[in-house]
């Protein structure tokens, strides 16, 4: 048990007794801060678990936090605070000390919002019915406070209120003293007043509010601001608890797609700061101590209002229109050509064939002859030329030892190898044929004047890093039969503008497109799966028109997310 339980009182930090609790609850003797504690019976394993739930819920790992408190309620279905610690996890609530009361105290801090009230809980009603009576009393008290929060949010929702941006900033220093980033904050939030927008900033916007109304009020603005303004000279301001709450909180709404990539920005002084702890990759911060610094925060927060967001949604949607538009004239076109190659060759043949009607037999036996000889003598050619060109074994291409230029793969192949064409600089083009299933790993790595592919149809497979890096590939119009595309397989293609996924397509590996700053629209048909990360780095104006009306289980959580696009925009049950 004393394993379990805190060994220091998590409000004031002095020493507790575990010995000391009253069926399952904890008074602290120095500031009066009260604790529920698991049965004494409890299971050592556990034990083990709901520690580490609650070691998770501090850090706000939430679902790994609730599979902690799950496993611990299989293995003691009578643990009150397995079920209480499964309901702060779906909930998102953990505590922080407030050092602005007086006296400090500890409040929870919710980080997911929920329709449906603490208290109305399916675990939450669980711990009630299997606590001490004591334990439930106490249960009740913070899910009040809970419900208050959610209540407070709901209200302020109805209300209509809502920001434009959210202002992060640490107010007081360790010394009790306010800090220089909460002068430059202040200025900044009367500055964006001043051009029409509402910020949040909590010194101003919170007024006399306390305890669980302040941050109720909290919850709402990160919710309804459209992005968020990090002010920091001193990258160790990051670290502090308040601080680092509201800026992961705000991560948390981007990687759930709540807000837009792009949507956090820093304000720092002289000195860049550039990450953000807990999130990957550079930040373009903002020097306040440049005379143009209020003008780029003008912009950045412009940029991400409702307004701005619809004007570049609609901007796509034009974009893919006439890109469709000029596509189906493109088919059109194909098929008169089509027909017309159909009708010369029709007259040709009738024409050979009035031909032959007029030739004696032994003048049409002899052109027979000589067109034998033409076909005999260019098949032994191409033979030739494959094998000068070509090294094939057992129908795989091991490896081109071609000129370049227009490369036209012999149609004996059906597999091409790993590496044939790594880092070959003088192909321009290939011709794939039908015959071809598969493209395996790096075929094409790095060919950097690689601008054009013919893909036949009958492939199937593309694999890890196939196309990674040609650097002049445009286009990959992929053939019908393809179903699987491996990782990073048309990685840091970055002049790539046209991507077509078929319909047939069962997997997309991690990073598959990734890095390619060219693609505007790709429209993404109902894949089994979808692995991580598959458009990241993406170009800045890139839509995904997703034919599932939501995403599918199988596709990873983090598809099109974290790193994923500067800019983007995801339509579900898209019919276009």
């Amino acid at each position: 048990m004393e394993e379990y339980v805190r060994s220091e009182c998590p409000c004031c930090s002095a020493p507790i007794d575990p010995s000391a609790a009253v069926r399952g609850v904890l008074t602290c003797k120095y500031c009066g801060n009260i604790l529920t504690i698991p049965k004494e019976t409890s299971n050592k394993e556990a034990l083990s678990y709901l520690r580490q739930g609650e070691l998770l819920l501090d850090t706000g790992r939430f679902s790994d936090a609730w599979s902690a408190f799950f496993k611990a309620s299989e293995i003691d279905a009578s643990e009150p605070e397995a079920y209480f610690g499964m309901a702060r996890a779906r909930f998102g609530v953990r505590y922080l000390r407030d050092e602005t009361a007086d006296p400090p105290c500890i409040r929870p801090i919710a980080e997911i919002f929920s329709e449906e009230r603490f208290s109305e809980d399916k675990d939450f009603r669980r711990a009630l019915e299997t606590a001490t009576f004591e334990q439930a009393d106490e249960y009740r008290r913070k899910a009040g406070e809970i419900d208050r929060i959610h209540d407070e949010f709901l209200r302020l929702k109805k209300a209509g209120v809502s920001y434009d941006c959210f202002l992060c900033v640490k107010v007081t220093s360790e010394s009790g003293m306010t800090t220089q980033d909460s002068h430059e904050a202040l200025k900044l939030y009367h500055f964006l007043q001043r051009e029409g927008y509402r910020p949040f900033y909590s010194e101003v916007e919170t007024g006399e509010r306390a305890g669980v109304d302040y941050e109720a009020l909290i919850l709402y603005a990160l919710y309804s601001s459209d992005c968020m303004v990090v002010v920091c000279s001193n990258e160790e301001y990051l670290r502090t608890k308040w601080v680092s709450n509201e800026y992961k909180r705000f991560l948390h709404l981007i990687a759930d797609e709540e807000k837009e990539r792009d949507a956090v920005t820093i304000a720092y002084l002289g000195k860049p700061v550039e990450r953000l702890p807990g999130r990957e990759g550079k930040l373009q911060g903002v020097d306040l101590s440049r005379p143009d610094a209020y003008t780029k925060i003008l912009a950045f927060v412009e940029r991400h209002t409702p307004a701005a967001r619809e004007r570049r949604g609609k901007a796509r949607e034009e974009a893919l229109s006439e890109a469709e538009r000029r596509e189906r004239e493109l088919s059109e076109l194909r098929m008169k050509l089509e027909r017309l190659e159909e009708e010369r060759a029709e007259a040709k043949k009738e024409e050979e064939d009035h031909f032959f009607d007029d030739l004696t037999p032994e003048e049409r036996a002899r052109l027979e002859r000589k067109e034998a000889e033409r076909r005999l003598r260019e098949g032994i050619e191409r033979k030739i030329r494959s094998a000068v060109e070509f090294t094939i074994v057992g129908g795989v291409l091991k490896r081109y030892k071609g000129r370049g230029g227009e490369v036209v793969i012999p149609p004996d192949v059906t597999e091409i190898g790993e590496d044939a064409f790594r880092g070959n600089v003088k192909v321009t083009s290939v011709m794939i044929p039908s015959s071809v299933k598969e493209i395996s790993a790096h075929a094409f790595f790095r060919c950097e004047n690689l601008a054009r592919v013919v893909f036949g149809e009958g492939l199937t497979v593309i694999g890890k890093e196939a196309f990674a890096e040609c650097i002049r590939l445009t286009a990959a119009p992929l053939p019908d039969t393809i179903r699987e595309i491996g990782v990073k397989a048309f990685s840091r293609c970055e002049r790539l503008e046209d991507v077509r996924l078929p319909d047939g397509l069962y997997r997309v590996e991690d990073k598959a497109f990734s890095e390619c700053k060219r693609l505007s629209g790709v429209l993404v048909p109902e894949v089994t799966h979808m692995g991580k990360n598959i458009f990241r780095g993406g170009g800045e104006e890139l839509t995904l028109f997703c034919k599932p009306a939501a995403r599918p289980k199988k596709w990873k959580r983090g598809w099109c997310k974290r790193g994923c696009v500067k800019k983007y925009a995801v339509v579900w049950n898209y019919r276009g």
